[in-house]
């Protein structure tokens, strides 16, 4: 049995709203489309937008980096580890594929010096991507302070024992660090393509 309401049938308004509903879904699927698209370019790209910098490093990690007598290098694999943040065998989401001991007084303060100017030159910011390949390590009493170091972004990241405390700026060339974690023993591996 058909009502009228106003000059259209019951069944005409059916027909129409399954019409409306379709066409809602086809423009919902657009405007996915445009948004999916909006973020392959914002987000695809190899170098993002620059981050606000700053260029100091934290007063106790920097006490920490002067005053201990060992401290630790690491080679990283470039690539996130989505593992277990505990494994002995990842430090901060990326695998170490070499570690080494840097015990000689004379070049871990060159390594320290030189990292400390490196970082208090950077003015112009950081790219947001991460891929670090260079991590140093220094422990001031119970804490130990790391260093995760993008050459390609131009950022150095640096964590108390599990947590990021800073995010710094990072102005350098790649040799002198290069040559300090060779001299050690280790290789490090070539920036993600």
């Amino acid at each position: 049995m058909k009502s009228n309401i106003g000059s259209r049938t019951q069944s005409d308004l059916g027909c129409e709203g399954r019409g409306q509903g379709i066409m809602m879904f086809v423009l919902g699927l657009r405007m996915g489309f445009l948004n999916l698209l909006l973020l392959v370019m914002l987000f695809g790209c190899k170098k993002r937008e620059m981050a606000a910098v700053s260029n100091s490093i934290p007063e106790m990690a920097m006490r920490a980096l002067e005053y201990t007598p060992q401290i630790t290098l690491y080679a990283l694999n470039p690539t996130p580890d989505a593992g277990d943040v505990a494994n002995p065998g990842v430090l901060h989401r990326f695998r170490i594929i070499g570690q080494t001991t840097l015990s000689s007084t004379e070049v871990r303060q060159r390594l320290v010096r030189t990292l400390q100017q490196d970082i208090s030159r950077s003015e112009e910011g950081y790219d947001m991507c991460f891929f670090p390949r260079h991590a140093i390590s220094a422990r001031n009493e119970d804490t130990s302070y790391d260093f995760l170091i993008c050459f390609e972004c131009k950022r150095v990241e640096i964590f108390a024992n599990k947590m990021r405390i800073a995010t710094t700026g990072f102005v350098a060339s790649e040799e002198p660090y290069d040559e300090i974690f060779r001299s050690a023993g280790l290789s490090i591996p070539k920036p993600p393509e």
